[in-house]
């Protein structure tokens, strides 16, 4: 039998996500994944990253999904917040890109006003990022599990805590 084919590392899929993301390998980057939709809270994400964006260089906030309903509005919010040359906007990957974009991101924060279950930070977690996930997400596991941080939507508590993430 031939030997069978070895899997891609995982330096290689983080460095094409990078490229594909156009971030420098250095960042330290904050990756939302999923719909650009008022409910996913992108805004909140937006306005709490945005000190950690402008005060330390090396940060990036990558969002990453296809349009519905809010894109343009987060461009103007970047651009208002004097961010726009540190945040990344994506349109939708497919599930090659998807594993590429999650390897390229140190945490996954999803700031949602209303979830369901929701199948992104699943994904994410399984790719083996910490989460930061509001409280409407219903995942207290992630708390319960350490595998991240749940936090209220204020936009105080999220920098607070995607500031402990990049120490």
């Amino acid at each position: 039998l031939p030997p069978a084919p070895v899997a891609e590392s995982v330096a290689q899929l983080r460095e094409r996500g990078r490229e594909r993301l156009s971030v420098p390998r250095d960042a330290f980057v904050i990756l939302f994944f999923g719909r650009l939709h008022d409910l996913k809270g992108i805004d909140m994400l937006l306005a709490a990253a945005a000190p950690l964006l402008v005060g330390q260089r090396d940060v990036r906030l990558a969002i990453v999904g296809p349009e519905d309903g809010v894109g343009a509005a987060l461009q103007r919010q970047a651009q208002a917040l004097g961010v726009q040359d540190r945040v990344v906007f994506h349109r939708g990957v497919g599930e090659c890109g998807k594993a590429e974009v999650f390897a390229a991101a140190d945490v996954f924060a999803l700031t949602s006003r209303s979830e369901g279950l929701p199948n992104a930070a699943l994904e994410a977690a399984a790719a083996g990022l910490p989460l930061l996930v509001s409280e409407d997400c219903h995942l207290p596991e992630v708390a319960e599990f350490e595998a991240g941080a749940v936090c209220s939507l204020e936009v105080p508590t999220i920098t607070a805590a995607l500031a402990r993430f990049r120490d």
